[in-house]
């Protein structure tokens, strides 16, 4: 199901709480529960609901039976940066928020929003975009999925100080939802490391197993929307990566008679492109 954040960000805190709650004891989020998840993490029900969804839905956890525990990727952020202060931990966050099982609308924000022209677009346009993606989601739901999603860009929200996403405030700016604000993609400082994450999460979600994805492949798929760069940036990047000795083995950046591709080295896996861009990311705050 799409990603239902009951209205909610989810903020430094509940990430780090909520994982090392987790951690502890997977049934913390059992109806059961319920009052000790209340004491340990420090959120209401409803908040308790769309940090699970939150974690879920970016698989930080996964379904244990009837309970969750810590994913490999979860487990990876848990034991390399437990209190989530990192960027890269929050580019990783980002990342696998694109390209979950259901992101919606998390993704269909990237999509709407154009890096090539970066364009600021009003809320109601924004809004109407992502409609179109929504499926069988109903407006009034959608509406409330999107108010927890753009909390995560405001000035008191995690993400907002990796650049990528930029609010510009309208009349009525504390009415997240119904005032006119504008939004556009922001121009932030891009870890080569992100691009492999984003690369490995793609080809195990869009092209499992291929050796080889065409370029057009991830610009249909929106690898550069959630990356936030246009289409000749995220060319160069692939190219300047493919060229570092550093990843020669892992990605090579072709292109022959107009068509570009990029090909994988058979260790390239998202788990280890997610721990170079834990320990080797470096400081992307703005």
């Amino acid at each position: 199901m799409p990603l239902d954040t009951q209205t909610f960000a989810l903020s430094r805190w509940w990430a780090h709480a909520a994982l090392a709650a987790v951690n502890s004891d997977n049934s913390i989020f059992s109806a059961p529960n319920l009052r000790v998840a209340k004491r340990q993490i420090l959120a209401g029900k409803n908040q308790l609901i769309a940090i699970k969804n939150w974690l879920n839905t970016t698989k930080l956890i996964e379904k244990d039976g009837q309970s969750f525990r810590l994913s490999r990727f979860g487990r990876c952020i848990f034991e390399n940066d437990k209190e989530f202060r990192k960027s890269s931990s929050w580019w990783a966050f980002h990342l696998l928020a694109c390209f979950g099982d259901d992101p919606f609308p998390y993704d269909a924000l990237f999509k709407s929003l154009d890096p090539n022209v970066r364009q600021s677009i009003t809320q109601t346009t924004l809004k109407n975009a992502i409609y179109r993606c929504a499926n069988d989601t109903a407006p009034g739901s959608v509406d409330t999925y999107l108010e927890g999603v753009l909390k995560m860009f405001r000035e008191d929200g995690p993400l907002q100080g990796l650049g990528l996403v930029e609010q510009i405030k309208g009349r009525n700016s504390t009415d997240l939802i119904n005032s006119e604000n504008y939004w556009k993609l922001g121009s932030p400082r891009v870890p080569d490391a992100a691009v492999l994450f984003a690369l490995a999460l793609a080809r195990r979600k869009f092209f499992i197993a291929r050796p080889s994805i065409a370029f057009s492949e991830l610009i249909e798929k929106g690898v550069n929307n959630f990356l936030t760069l246009s289409q000749d940036n995220f060319r160069r990047k692939l190219s300047t990566i493919s060229n570092d000795i550093k990843w020669s083995g892992e990605i090579k950046f072709d292109e022959v008679a107009n068509i570009s591709s990029i090909s994988f080295g058979s260790s390239f896996k998202e788990e280890q492109a997610l721990i170079v861009l834990l320990t080797e990311g470096g400081d992307s705050w703005k």
